[in-house]
């Protein structure tokens, strides 16, 4: 994308931080399918810590925060994940370099 100050990267995190805006409007319906797949066994989704689940769900989803400070946060969630996945992947390099040698 062209590093963390391009302007794709800055289009790839608005786009994302839009998507997970727009998901967070709708995340009563998406809990709301996921307690009808309860029933079907879906091994991600034990039936008998369901409860546990959808709630964990529903709070990633930040449901106590207007949608600024949800976007504030996701960005601040997003930037930090961001940075741990380019100090693992510098991290590779690092190593596999040193085991080159």
């Amino acid at each position: 994308m062209g590093g963390l100050e391009s302007k794709n990267y800055k289009k790839f995190k608005d786009l994302t931080i839009d998507c997970f805006l727009h998901l967070r409007n709708d995340r009563n319906f998406i809990l709301n399918i996921l307690n009808l797949m309860v029933d079907a066994s879906i091994p991600n989704l034990p039936l008998e810590d369901y409860k546990r689940v959808l709630s964990e769900m529903n709070n990633r989803f930040l449901p106590n925060l207007s949608n600024e400070e949800a976007r504030a946060r996701f960005t601040v969630i997003l930037d930090e994940s961001v940075k741990d996945v380019y100090s693992e992947v510098l991290e590779y390099f690092h190593r596999f370099n040193q085991w080159k040698k």
